[in-house]
This record gives structure tokens, sequence and C-alpha cells, in this order.
């Protein structure tokens, strides 16, 4: 399924974020591993920032090393696309019928960017 050019970032943090069960264990580190390097990079605290890096490079294998001396946005997309290549039948992208903007969540029925609906009339998922 091809998704609105615009959202390919949104691309990225709908697939990691809802089917981060299908990560393998190198890559959920590595994803740590670029969080607590944001972390650090955006406290004013010299114990902090001494703190969060200590523990990333802990974590750091020869692998997730290998990963992370990407730009973290592009290693974020090389996660995405093995994801969406080897799970592709697994991932299930909900786009707007209308604006066809990719949603949130996979169970998502109202379009955070044009603020269409599909929800079913009187049926909840409760």
């Amino acid at each position: 399924m091809e998704v609105h050019p615009a959202d390919d970032d949104a691309l990225t943090r709908y697939v990691l974020d809802n089917y981060a069960h299908l990560l393998t264990e190198t890559e959920r580190t590595t994803l740590r591993v670029l969080n607590l390097e944001l972390k650090s990079d955006n406290t004013n605290s010299p114990n902090t920032r001494h703190m969060l890096e200590k523990v990333a490079e802990n974590l750091k294998s020869p692998a997730v090393t290998d990963l992370v001396s990407q730009d973290a946005s592009v290693c974020r997309r090389t996660i995405r696309d093995r994801l969406l290549r080897e799970h592709g039948n697994d991932i299930i992208l909900v786009t707007c019928p209308q604006c066809q903007r990719l949603a949130r969540t996979p169970r998502a029925q109202m379009c955070v960017h044009c603020g269409h609906s599909w929800r079913s009339q009187g049926i909840t998922d409760e």
C-alpha cells in the first residue's frame, strides 16, 4: 500500500510504535540507544548527560554500533523498511478514505489531517 508522500516520517512512527513486537533484539536496542542519545543531547544537566551516555554506551554491541552510526532518521527508516518488507502481511496501514493520509494507529477511525470520521454509527469496540 502506498502512503501519501508527506507521511514518510509518520509511517516510520506508525510502524515502530505499533509493531515493535516485530523488532529484532538488535533493532530494539538500537532504538533505545537512539532515544538515550536524543535525551542526552537535549538535557542541560552534565550529570544527566553523562549518565545517559554511559547507559547508551553499555548497550552497544557491534551490530548496534553499526546501525547507530547512521543518521538517526535514516536508521529508523532502515528498520521500518525491513519490517515492511519482511512483515508486510502483518502490518496494517490504515489510511483516511477521504484524504488518503496515514492514520495514527491501526485502530484509528478518524483522520487527524482532515477530520473525516469513518466510525460505524452506534458500534463500539468495547
